[in-house]
């Protein structure tokens, strides 16, 4: 097992999160849908520990989340890439440059950024682009660096929120075929998105969320939402 939501609940005024259990298996694929407000991001920022539950248990590799110390933390960090909705680039640097700050900042030496930078633009279509400023990129171009960034390390798991809600149908299309191909790679990967039309055709994992509580989790799911 992976990732394992025990029970949690993260109460701010009110419960966000009102008792969520569900697990990811190494190597899968899930869709995880809801509404704004149901809880999808803090489910990523607990995974991350950027929050503490208010009860319940986050594990991950069989690691208590919330008992890390900030070493462990450092570590579980590199083991799960994120993938932002407004891309977090930095603007004054290249796309090579973008990626091997994440590398510089873990200690790689620069032999080894100069080999693992150009194999993973690589993967995400971009070698030729890597000299490039983030504003001369297209919308689709900034996500796919986004997604180089977050997959650097080697992550076990890519989190990958709303990576498609700002681009074209082409687009979206080419990003979920990248995304499946990291997932076929060896990386589980947690798509959180509101297109139904994506995860109706994906035919993967679906997780569903109201209210703050998992109200379906199908292993071959469709896009469903009453409320």
């Amino acid at each position: 097992m992976l990732l394992s939501f025990k029970n949690v609940y993260k109460k701010y005024d009110d419960y966000v999160l009102d008792g969520v259990s569900f697990d990811v298996d190494e190597n899968e694929f899930v869709c995880l849908v809801g509404k704004s407000g149901v809880g999808k991001t803090t489910i990523i920022r607990l995974i991350i520990r950027d929050l503490l539950p208010s009860k319940g248990k986050v594990l991950f590799c069989s690691n208590d989340v919330c008992s890390l110390c900030n070493q462990k933390v450092t570590d579980l960090r590199r083991k799960v890439g994120v993938v932002f909705q407004d891309f977090k680039l930095l603007n004054n640097r290249t796309v090579f440059e973008n990626l091997s700050f994440v590398l510089e900042s873990v200690g790689y030496m620069d032999s080894e950024i100069k080999k693992e930078v150009p194999e993973v633009l690589k993967l995400v279509g971009l070698f030729d682009k890597q000299n490039r400023f983030p504003y001369q990129l297209s919308a689709g171009e900034k996500q796919r660096v986004a997604i180089a960034r977050a997959i650097i390390q080697k992550p076990d798991l890519l989190i990958a929120d709303e990576p498609t809600s700002n681009l074209d149908p082409i687009t979206t299309l080419d990003i979920i075929k990248l995304l499946l191909k990291i997932n076929e790679l060896g990386t589980a990967v947690i798509l959180c998105t509101h297109e139904k039309e994506i995860v109706n055709n994906l035919g993967r994992r679906v997780i569903t969320l109201e209210d703050g509580r998992v109200v379906r989790d199908e292993k071959v799911g469709k896009y469903i939402l009453y409320n």
